[in-house]
């Protein structure tokens, strides 16, 4: 077992951003697959391709063919908020996931220091033309420089991380109220991976801070499951 060093990059704020691959770790991803292909289909849900704007009028709404679909789980229960949807946890976790994520949690905190997996989110990609456009794991619930574990299974695809540019930067700290410190060394560039079966990804430092990330349409016609593990906290309502 050699994790692979994506990227480990200091920043112009003096943190880190941090990616890893771990090729081929996960060994029962049928069963894994099976486990989840049984969720009753009251939880699972349809998404559109994400997007961070609105798109421009002459946009042609996404077939049904294009559609992905998700289930999400938090352990306490909680719904997860974005991109202005609001997504229902199941009952109760997969029993083989939950485990999977309790392997992960103890083999990824060797890498980086700390993982704290509390909720898990599941996108089936039934073909090629599925995709998620560019975003960054930023939502409140995650909490600060959040480690996100991404498992794959089924089909390989082409993943990518792209470097935020100061103005998305500057519009990510003032949301979260954070100093904006422009990088006078920035460059426009994309990081690809090809993720295969039973491959282990980790985003962590301040990844979600300074990259973007997105699964772009592939020709390959396979059908694709991707868990992404994640911290998770309730937040408080006014």
């Amino acid at each position: 077992m050699e994790w692979t060093t994506i990227l480990d990059e200091p920043q112009v704020d003096g943190s880190v951003a941090q990616v890893f691959l771990l090729r081929g770790y996960i060994k029962n991803g049928k069963d894994i697959i099976t486990e989840i292909e049984s969720t009753p289909k009251e939880h699972v849900v349809q998404r559109y391709p994400l997007f961070r704007k609105k798109p421009e009028k002459d946009t042609v709404t996404p077939s049904s063919a294009s559609l992905r679909e998700t289930i999400w789980c938090a352990y306490d229960g909680s719904t997860y908020k974005y991109s202005g949807t609001h997504n229902k946890s199941i009952p109760k976790p997969h029993s083989l996931v939950k485990q999977l994520g309790e392997d992960l949690e103890r083999l990824v905190s060797e890498k980086v220091g700390h993982c704290h997996i509390q909720a898990y989110l599941i996108n089936k990609y039934a073909n090629g033309t599925q995709k998620i456009n560019h975003h960054s794991d930023d939502e409140p619930n995650l909490g600060d420089q959040p480690v996100i574990v991404s498992v794959s299974f089924g089909e390989s695809r082409r993943f990518e991380l792209k470097a935020m540019t100061d103005t998305q930067r500057q519009k990510q700290c003032k949301a979260k109220h954070r100093l904006f410190i422009p990088n006078p060394n920035y460059k426009c560039r994309v990081i690809p991976i090809e993720l295969r079966d039973g491959d282990v990804l980790v985003m962590a430092g301040s990844t979600q801070e300074f990259f973007t990330h997105a699964l772009p349409p592939s020709k390959n016609s396979g059908s694709r499951i991707n868990i992404t593990f994640r911290p998770h906290k309730k937040l408080r309502t006014k």
